[in-house]
């Protein structure tokens, strides 16, 4: 006997077209203040870790090079010194955090967002233990990004849904997200052990070793790395189970634009956005977007000022 449940199809039904309250839906417009948190996160761990004091911290000159190696296609690549040269008193100070925070945004993008199914496995109780060893992408992470891509060589927009799909199912933690919230409690165990064995990776990197300052406590800033690395994993198992479509763009994809530094960097001035009249009452709403300012001085010693104004009226 056949037995049709329609009130279940249509309820999948209607879950496969649109996210329903279990899962919050982000317009496109929220989704750079998602990535921002990325920035915040490296930002709270380069602010008490990374050395401030470019002069106490003594890189030769091979350490530098190494550092804007490193960097490739997150720093313009030109000589360190020369990099230094062009920015303020204040921004020369703060480089090594600004490279910190740079250097773990790039480990986020390349091991967390790039990967997205990096840390799946069938989880055992041993492996969910905080001393589970970093071994980058796992091999039903690796199966899965394989099936994925086939996926969406098959139908692009069904094989990106699937990839969010998949990434809910491995990462369902409320009651109202699964009906069995085991499967996603282990894995992020799983996940954040792992993010400490990174973490001990990461430190142990005599370029990173550049960039922070001396400390009597190393165990205190490796659990502040650990903790850090655990939420950036988590922004992006977020962002994979929202958002379908996903790139990233270094400075290579981005010339010629950012190929080189400019001589001289000066502040950036954000647009303005001011609303008046009063719309309740069927008034004019005028928007005026106020030109935001970067001002970049060549070698040849000219000014641009690369803002645009824009003014708009409309009537409601």
């Amino acid at each position: 006997m056949l037995a049709i449940h329609i009130e279940q199809l249509m309820i999948e039904d209607e879950y496969m077209k649109k996210a329903l309250s279990e899962w919050a839906y982000t317009l496109p417009g929220c989704w750079p203040d998602d990535f921002f948190s990325l920035f915040a996160a490296s930002g709270g761990f380069a602010f008490n870790w990374a050395c401030r004091d470019l002069e106490k911290q003594s890189l030769t000159q091979a350490q530098k090079k190494q550092l804007v190696r490193s960097l490739d296609g997150y720093c313009v690549q030109e000589d360190f010194d020369s990099i230094i040269s062009r920015l303020s008193s204040y921004h020369q100070k703060m480089i090594l955090s600004t490279f910190t925070s740079a250097f773990l945004v790039k480990t986020a993008i390349g091991k967390f967002f790039q990967h997205p199914f990096w840390y799946v496995e069938i989880p055992s109780q041993r492996e969910t233990r905080e001393e589970a060893p970093w071994l980058g992408v796992s091999y039903y992470g690796t199966v899965l990004e394989e099936i994925s891509s086939r996926f969406e060589e098959v139908n692009p927009v069904f094989g990106r849904i699937w990839r969010s799909l998949t990434t809910r199912l491995c990462t369902s933690l409320n009651y109202d997200q699964a009906k069995d919230r085991s499967f996603g409690e282990a894995l992020q165990a799983l996940r954040h052990a792992r993010c400490r064995s990174l973490a001990s990776e990461i430190l142990a990197d005599k370029i990173f070793q550049c960039l922070l300052k001396p400390t009597d406590d190393p165990s205190k800033r490796e659990d502040s790395l650990s903790f850090c690395l655990a939420k950036l994993s988590d922004i992006a198992v977020g962002m994979l189970s929202q958002h379908p479509v996903l790139k990233f763009h270094t400075l290579h994809e981005l010339e010629p634009r950012f190929h080189h530094a400019s001589k001289g960097c000066y502040a950036l001035k954000p647009p303005f956005i001011s609303r008046t009249g009063n719309v309740s009452e069927g008034e004019v709403d005028e928007i005026v977007v106020f030109k935001a300012a970067a001002i970049l001085e060549e070698q040849r010693g000219a000014e641009e000022d690369t803002g645009k104004s824009l003014k708009i009226s409309k009537k409601n």
